[in-house]
């Protein structure tokens, strides 16, 4: 009885890839943003900590945002940690902005 179980079991499994080949794109994708999903969450919060560290008290800035590594004058840094939160913003998927049609 289970080898038949497992047959049919089987025999769905593949019927059901077969069915969903059209979506592979969109499910790989989707896949894709939630492996993206962890690593860029942890990063969200460095922009704020650069405005406030650099920005506001004296440390220097971090070797990778540093205005004179973009040809930049110092008081660059806070347009440049903004533009960064903006771009993570976007970047970043979400479970609650994520769309399907």
């Amino acid at each position: 009885m289970t080898s038949v179980l497992k047959a049919s079991s089987c025999r769905t499994d593949l019927r059901a890839l077969r069915e969903t080949r059209a979506f592979w794109p969109h499910l790989g994708l989707i896949f894709v943003m939630g492996l993206l999903e962890a690593p860029l969450g942890l990063v969200t919060p460095v922009p704020m900590k650069v405005i406030v560290d650099s920005v506001v008290g004296g440390a220097p800035p971090p070797a990778w945002l540093d205005p004179a590594l973009f040809g930049l004058e110092k008081r660059a840094l806070f347009p440049l940690a903004v533009g960064l939160t903006v771009a993570l913003a976007f970047v970043r998927p979400s479970a609650g902005r994520m769309v399907l049609s």
